[in-house]
């Protein structure tokens, strides 16, 4: 049986970014009650990231999943939160692609969001992603 998956698609001009969320329909996403969070693929990122930077984007995770309710937890959660940022950088601007997966279980992907930056100057890239996650998390979980 294939799992039916819904797609919405915007442009947010004003910014430049384009963004998407994925989900599977037959998902109970009210039955979610726990998370994980693990650091997926990330390429790259050169001076404007470090390891305090990679922290607090797990934390803007942590608190957008702890605000609708779930809890983090690493002893069997209901979901695994997998994130991935690819960064390129062309002169003083940067690009940057932003993926967020969220799995059932290894094979099950339920939710995923993507977004695309504009150019941004390197060294605001940190905030512009940051802030890029909480725009997504607003469309977890997703309305049927």
């Amino acid at each position: 049986m294939q799992t039916a998956i819904a797609m919405m698609v915007w442009m947010l001009v004003a910014t430049g970014q384009f963004q998407f969320v994925t989900f599977d329909e037959e998902a109970d996403f009210a039955a979610i009650k726990s998370f994980s969070v693990r650091q997926g693929e990330l390429k790259g990122l050169g001076g404007e990231f470090n390891r305090h930077e990679i922290v607090s984007f797990e934390e803007v995770i942590r608190s957008g999943l702890s605000a609708k309710g779930l809890k983090e937890t690493s002893d069997r959660p209901d979901i695994v939160v997998t994130y991935g940022v690819v960064v390129s950088t062309s002169g003083k601007d940067s690009y940057a692609v932003l993926t967020l997966d969220i799995n059932r279980s290894v094979a099950r992907k339920i939710w995923n969001g993507y977004l695309e930056t504009g150019p941004r100057l390197s060294p605001e890239l940190p905030d512009v992603l940051r802030e890029a996650v909480k725009t997504l998390l607003a469309k977890y979980p997703p309305r049927k």
